[in-house]
């Protein structure tokens, strides 16, 4: 049992690692930002390391003159710098799909790891 404790704390550090991480490897640029998203798919729970596509797409932003637009990534992690609001976030690798809605909290970073089904 001990061994077995081990072993999911380990994978939740090489998890969070590869978050942090991947703030270096890949950004996207939204006009306005005021928050950061770090986003990270797993595969069983464990990182994809495949092509995923992300899709965000804005549900309410605070700023009423921000325009509306929905950005696509095509990577298992990224970071991505939003105006505050809320947003649905889905990601997609071949047959496997997860959405989830997040909000942005102004000068806030954010993590989100889906777990692709």
């Amino acid at each position: 049992m001990k061994s077995c404790v081990t072993s999911m704390r380990v994978r939740w550090l090489c998890l969070t690692a590869l978050l942090v991480l991947s703030g270096n490897s890949f950004g996207v640029l939204v006009n306005g930002v005021t928050g950061q998203l770090k986003l990270l798919a797993t595969i069983n729970g464990e990182p994809a390391f495949r092509e995923v596509v992300w899709h965000l797409t804005p549900l309410k932003l605070t700023n009423k003159n921000t325009r509306n637009i929905e950005l696509t990534i095509t990577r298992h992690s990224a970071v991505v710098d939003l105006e505050a609001g809320k947003y649905q976030v889905h990601a997609s690798a071949g047959s496997k799909t997860e959405t989830q809605v997040i909000t942005i909290e102004e000068g806030g970073t954010h993590h989100l790891v889906l777990n692709l089904r």
